[in-house]
């Protein structure tokens, strides 16, 4: 169950966000850690300080805690 919980969120990720499809890429959600690559170094400033906004809005997305923590990828 975990892991299907964990893969929703790499799966749903650019539905919940569709405005950050062209900027990130869902890798993995493993342990309540989602790992997102981002290529420009500039998103992946922007999308740190929108951490806490990222998983409030994905966690009210499915209704549960899926995730605790980003991790971005360059």
């Amino acid at each position: 169950r975990n892991l299907l919980d964990s893969s929703d969120v790499v799966v749903k990720f650019h539905e919940i966000f569709p405005n950050l499809e062209k900027v990130a890429t869902p890798l993995s959600c493993e342990k309540k850690v989602l790992k997102l690559k981002v290529e420009n170094p500039a998103w992946r400033n922007e999308l740190k300080f929108m951490e806490k906004e990222l998983i409030e809005k994905t966690n009210k997305y499915f209704n549960e805690k899926r995730i605790n923590q980003i991790r971005f990828i360059g």
